[in-house]
């Protein structure tokens, strides 16, 4: 206990000691103090005691310091977010595939739009928090989420992203005596890109596509060597859950207007 009291102690003074070396730092430069940095650096040594005692805690420096640098910069969004994950883990919300879970997903769809300046940062960060995690650095307290958590937002995920491919295709087959290259094939194929690009949350598509792939492909053949026998291809067409697969004139119509536009 004694031991990590001093750690704590000594984790301040290098704080403070950061702080003052990086406004000292600043004067040098312009010969003059300026009392909004000073006042930023305090507010960050500030931030970074709070998010210490969190989740945030658990992770390494570089880790920390890119969410404090995120903080900073996106002050309400992150919030906000902070004040959803809080709600989430309370478990005090409805069906998460009825009208609360897809609030909370619309609510990331906005908060996506509104940092999408730092996706490509927020995507690294993410990949780095995994590896320490594949690594054993980093369990379940270091997540944002509880378990219970997780498996709330991925029923709401699930649900909402079914049911909006579902709602395309009965757009497709609505519509399959119109022109697909006419308006009405523009709006289908515009609504079918935009669902597709929530999906992957600013993830630019080659990567996002890619990487699908590449962990399917990882899937498939682990679950085919503990496959014992062939699995009959009746109860292998049981698995296909895209109702185009079984809608020849629907999957060319849907071809079709995504050509054309």
């Amino acid at each position: 206990m004694q031991q990590k009291m001093l750690n704590q102690q000594f984790e301040n003074m290098k704080q403070v000691q950061d702080s003052l070396a990086d406004i000292l730092q600043r004067c040098a430069v312009s010969k003059s103090l300026n009392w909004n940095d000073s006042i930023a650096l305090i507010e960050r040594y500030h931030m970074t005691n709070e998010l210490k005692k969190t989740w945030v805690g658990k992770l390494n420096e570089s880790q920390q310091d890119e969410l404090i640098a995120l903080k900073q910069e996106f002050p309400k969004e992150i919030a906000a977010w902070e004040k959803i994950i809080k709600l989430i883990n309370s478990m005090e919300l409805g069906d998460p595939e009825g009208p609360d879970g897809e609030r909370v997903l619309k609510f990331f769809f906005d908060l996506d739009k509104k940092m999408r300046a730092s996706a490509s940062r927020q995507r690294k960060l993410n990949y780095d928090i995994l590896r320490s995690i594949k690594e054993g650095k980093l369990g379940d307290d270091a997540l944002p989420l509880s378990p219970e958590g997780s498996v709330w937002i991925a029923k709401a995920s699930l649900a909402y992203s079914l049911k909006r491919w579902e709602q395309l295709y009965q757009d497709i087959i609505t519509n399959l005596t119109s022109d697909p290259k006419g308006a009405t094939g523009k709006k289908i194929a515009k609504d079918w890109r935009e669902h597709i690009e929530k999906h992957f949350a600013g993830t630019p598509p080659d990567l996002a596509i890619g990487t699908m792939l590449w962990q399917e492909v990882g899937r498939q053949r682990t679950a085919l060597q503990k496959q014992q026998t062939p699995v009959p291809v009746q109860e292998q067409v049981k698995g296909i859950y895209v109702s185009l697969a079984f809608n020849p004139e629907a999957m060319s119509w849907i071809e079709e207007a995504l050509k054309a536009h």
